[in-house]
């Protein structure tokens, strides 16, 4: 397993633009359990993401899934 990390960035500009981190790679379920905010640096575990796009993180204590 590798560990990488990353700042995050996205595109749009507002609070609602920071990442929401999920407890499962499902993003159809409401499955949010916090948000990682623009410019923060995440671990990530997985060097590819899963098939719905989303790699698993840690963040500030918390572990789970963001969007790649």
């Amino acid at each position: 397993m590798a560990n990488n990390y990353y700042k995050v960035t996205t595109k749009d500009p507002s609070p609602a633009g920071d990442l929401r981190m999920h407890s499962s790679a499902d993003t159809n379920a409401n499955t949010v359990i916090g948000t990682v905010p623009k410019n923060a640096v995440v671990q990530w575990f997985t060097l590819q993401p899963d098939a719905n796009g989303m790699r698993y993180v840690a963040y500030n204590g918390m572990q789970g899934w963001v969007s790649a």
